[in-house]
């Protein structure tokens, strides 16, 4: 989806003084990442908190405590999930069957035994190995990527 990732990043050099956020961990915008501390000389340096730039989920973290970062360092990699966008191939004796708007429930294999609903958002056409196919998104499956509904 569109404006969904992002990286946090900081301005200056320095050191990583405390991490308050790890891969996994569900981050809101403007929440408190890390603190870098500046190599500019002062009593106490300066430091800088890295805020997380949406909401999200932190995919990556590339940083250590410690570490010494440059300008534009991406620190964390960060990518909002809401709304999952799902793409469902489907065989042509099926296409009359699915209708834009319609509801959708979805499993998958990460969380067995939960089903997951949305509806049909969007269609297209296209040909794969001679078979007629027809490709659907389906979005909004209940707020997937909460952290309520994941674990």
């Amino acid at each position: 989806m569109p404006n969904s990732q992002a990286d946090a990043s900081v301005r200056i050099n320095g050191q990583v003084t405390d991490l308050y956020a790890n891969v996994g961990d569900m981050v809101h915008k403007g929440q408190k990442l890390a603190k870098v501390q500046s190599f500019l000389v002062g009593d106490p340096p300066p430091s800088v908190e890295v805020m997380a730039p949406l909401n999200g989920v932190i995919d990556a973290r590339n940083v250590k405590l410690g570490q010494s970062v440059q300008p534009n360092t991406a620190l964390f990699s960060i990518s909002n999930r809401d709304p999952i966008m799902i793409l469902a191939i489907l065989y042509e004796e099926d296409i009359g069957k699915v209708k834009i708007g319609q509801s959708a429930q979805i499993n998958v294999l990460s969380y067995p035994g939960r089903t997951f609903t949305g509806k049909v958002s969007t269609d297209f056409l296209y040909r794969r190995k001679k078979l007629s196919c027809c490709s659907s998104h389906i979005e909004d499956l209940s707020k997937l990527s909460t952290s309520k509904n994941l674990r």
